[in-house]
C-alpha cells in the first residue's frame, strides 16, 4: 500500500516537472525571439502574407498596421486573441476572425459594419453606419441608390471615427427603423438635409418638402406618411405643385407653392 502511493507520489511530481519545463523551454523560445527581433533584426518563422477578407472599406493597409506587422514579426508571437482586439479597436469593424498559416500567412476573416446611409460633405460621398460610423467614401452611383444625408455648415469628418452630433444619432435611429419596418416608404425620400434650425426632407422628387424641426422618431414618419397619402389623394395637390409640410409641432401644417 506503501509503496504503491510512492509510486503514484513520484509519477505525480515527475509530471508537473515535465510540465514545467515544457513552460520553462516555451518561455526561453518567446524570449530569444524577442530578443532576435530587437536586437538582432531576425525573426524566426517571419510573417510574409496577409490575406485580408470581406473588407469594403478598410484596406489590407490599415490591418497590417492595426496588428503592428512588419518584417521581423514572428509567426509565432502573434496571439490571436490579442490580434483581434487590435483589429476591433477600429469602430468600422464588428467581428474579426486571425488565423495563423504556417509557416509566413496570416488569414484575417472580416465583418464590418453595414452602411445605412450616404453622407454627403464638402462634396465627397460617406457611407456610415446605424451608429454613425463614418465607414469609407463611396462613389456617385452608390450614393443615389438610397436617401443622401447632409449636414449644413459640418465639415469635422475622419474615417473611422463616430458622428455624435444629436440631430444625426436621432435621425440614423429612425431611419433604421423606417428601414426595418416600411422600406417602401423609406425610398420616396430624396434627402436628408441637418441645419442648426432642425431637420429638412424632400420627398417625391422635391415634391414635399418637409421640415421636422428636431422633433425626429419613428411616430413622426408614420404621421408623414399618413399625410401624404392624404395629399396624394386631394385635388389641391395634384400636378406640379410643390408642397411645404411643418411637422415641427405637434400638429401638421401645410402650404402650397404654385
Amino acid at each position: 500500500m506503501i509503496e504503491e502511493y510512492k509510486k503514484d507520489f513520484i509519477k505525480g511530481k515527475r509530471f508537473v516537472k515535465r510540465i514545467f519545463l515544457i513552460l520553462i523551454f516555451i518561455s526561453l523560445i518567446l524570449i530569444g525571439l524577442k530578443l532576435l527581433k530587437d536586437f538582432g533584426g531576425i525573426a524566426l518563422l517571419p510573417v510574409k502574407k496577409v490575406v485580408v477578407y470581406g473588407n469594403n472599406y478598410i484596406s489590407s493597409k490599415d490591418v497590417i498596421k492595426l496588428l503592428g506587422l512588419g518584417p521581423t514579426t514572428s509567426i509565432l508571437g502573434i496571439s490571436r486573441m490579442r490580434a483581434i482586439e487590435e483589429l476591433k479597436s477600429d469602430s468600422r469593424i464588428e467581428t474579426a476572425v486571425v488565423v495563423k498559416v504556417y509557416p509566413d500567412t496570416i488569414k484575417v476573416y472580416l465583418k464590418e459594419k453595414t452602411a445605412l446611409l450616404p453622407l454627403r460633405v464638402g462634396g465627397e460621398w460617406y457611407a456610415i453606419s446605424r451608429d454613425g460610423v463614418v465607414l469609407g467614401k463611396i462613389d456617385d452611383n452608390k450614393a443615389i441608390k438610397s436617401p443622401g444625408l447632409q449636414i449644413l455648415n459640418y465639415d469635422d469628418i475622419k474615417i473611422g471615427y463616430k458622428l455624435d452630433n444629436f440631430l444625426v444619432q436621432e435621425t440614423l435611429r429612425s431611419i433604421q427603423s423606417l428601414k426595418d419596418n416600411d422600406p417602401g416608404f423609406l425610398s420616396k425620400i430624396d434627402q436628408i438635409l441637418i441645419k442648426k434650425s432642425g431637420i429638412y426632407l424632400s420627398i417625391g422628387n422635391d415634391k414635399y418638402n418637409v421640415y421636422l424641426g428636431d422633433n425626429i422618431n419613428p411616430d413622426v414618419f408614420r404621421r408623414l406618411k399618413a399625410l401624404i397619402a392624404v395629399l396624394e389623394n386631394s385635388r389641391e395637390a395634384g400636378g406640379e405643385k410643390q408642397i411645404i409640410i411643418n411637422m415641427s409641432f405637434s400638429h401638421a401644417t401645410v402650404k402650397i407653392r404654385e
